[in-house]
């Protein structure tokens, strides 16, 4: 019943937006349905309690059905894509070293995600015990990157796995991608300092502000 409700376009385009947030599961359906059914609430509570209920309900549902989505899913997405590429740093780094002491990209692979525990540690782990139940790393590191949101580690991704494919040496490569990532974060640390001022403006504005005139206003 509820694939009639939802198309397996609309399934598979929330399941790859889920796959991002690190998931394995085929979630899509619950969660849409549990949204579905948790918008329809405020909407049918906004035709009881205002005459206005029936006019409003549509434009409720509309914007509680895709605000929904931004703040369970787009909004975390970009918040795992931030924290997945800082981490990005250290673990190619130790990846780095690691290669070097074995020349080997699995096994220096192996070592590292022993070592690292951090969210894209974890996510190579788990490519890497799926090459124990049967998958080659190249399937594994593919299917990797559908789970990563950060267009920067995908990239990474994708070198390692041409690197095993046909058997070059990785040194320089991951040389030149810590270099990369780390510009990448000092980049955005810079950005976020930038904005700093603007958001002191903004509570200035309409927080601050207000509360000095009224305070100004009680004194007059």
């Amino acid at each position: 019943m509820n694939n009639r409700v939802f198309s397996d376009r609309h399934l598979n385009k929330i399941n790859q937006k889920l796959l991002l947030l690190g998931s394995n599961d085929n979630r899509a359906l619950p969660y849409l349905t549990l949204k579905t059914v948790l918008i329809f609430i405020p909407c049918v509570a906004a035709m009881f309690v205002s005459i206005y209920g029936l006019i409003l309900a549509p434009f409720i549902f509309i914007f509680l059905y895709f605000y929904t989505d931004y703040i369970v899913i787009y909004r975390e997405i970009r918040k795992r894509k931030i924290k997945l590429e800082k981490d990005g740093v250290l673990f190619f780094k130790v990846l780095y070293f690691n290669y070097i002491n074995n020349r080997n990209l699995k096994v220096a692979l192996k070592i590292t995600t022993n070592n690292i525990n951090n969210d894209l540690s974890k996510e190579f782990k788990k490519a890497l015990d799926e090459t124990n139940l049967g998958k080659s790393l190249y399937d594994a590191l593919n299917d990797l990157e559908k789970r990563i949101p950060s267009n920067n580690i995908n990239a990474i991704i994708t070198n390692i796995n041409e690197a095993i494919l046909l058997g070059n040496d990785s040194e320089e490569l991951l040389k030149k991608q810590i270099y990369y990532l780390e510009l990448n974060e000092i980049n955005f640390q810079d950005k976020m300092i930038s904005k700093i001022p603007i958001k002191v403006a903004i509570a200035f504005i309409f927080i601050i502000l207000p509360i000095l005139l009224v305070i100004l206003s009680l004194k007059i």
